[in-house]
């Protein structure tokens, strides 16, 4: 499961995307049931190209993502703090060295995404300070944090009626090292319409 600095960070910005992430089903055969609330739409996904790269495309949450080999794809069903209805598409994959990448949309069923969802991001423990950025068309922040030997670059895009978060999570130690990769994950991201 992810480390409490990324989950921190995914509950600050989305709630329920922290909870998704702790709901994910963890690696087993694609007969097996998911958990109550959790569509897992594919496991180990994906033909890696040349470089070990896979392009990854949410099953219902209308994006896609570079990831380093197989990804799984999965859909959580829950509800916001609130009592709204909530739906969060994952997809996840795990690189060299444990490294893991996720990309999250979270959608309200009634349209709405908090307004403070980009500031909490850089409110993680050990978050540096909040770089301001835009992605296809979508204003959002970066933030990288390194909490307890635990890092991770995290990034969160507000859409209209959605929300996406991307987050790279590693060993403290491994920062240098992963950042190559971190980057062509999160610049690799585009979302393809409505989910």
């Amino acid at each position: 499961m992810l480390t409490r600095i990324v989950a921190v960070g995914l509950a600050a910005a989305a709630p329920l995307a922290g909870a998704a992430a702790e709901k994910a089903p963890p690696p087993a055969a694609p007969s097996e049931a998911s958990p109550p609330g959790v569509d897992m739409h594919r496991r180990g996904a994906g033909t890696p190209d040349a470089s070990g790269w896979t392009s990854a495309r949410s099953t219902a949450g209308h994006f896609s993502v570079a990831v380093p080999g197989h990804f799984d794809d999965f859909t959580v069903r829950d509800s916001a703090r609130d009592g709204t209805p909530e739906t969060v598409h994952v997809v996840s994959a795990q690189g060299r060295g444990g490294i893991r990448f996720a990309a999250v949309c979270v959608v309200r069923a009634d349209g709405k995404v908090d307004a403070d969802a980009l500031s909490r991001l850089g409110k993680v423990p050990g978050a540096g300070t909040p770089l301001a950025i835009h992605v296809a068309g979508l204003a959002g922040v970066e933030v990288q944090a390194s909490h307890e030997g635990n890092a991770a670059v995290m990034r969160a895009l507000r859409a209209e009626d959605r929300l996406y978060l991307l987050t790279v999570e590693f060993r403290a130690d491994q920062a240098t090292a992963v950042m190559a990769d971190a980057r062509r994950f999160l610049e690799s991201f585009r979302p393809e319409g409505p989910p």
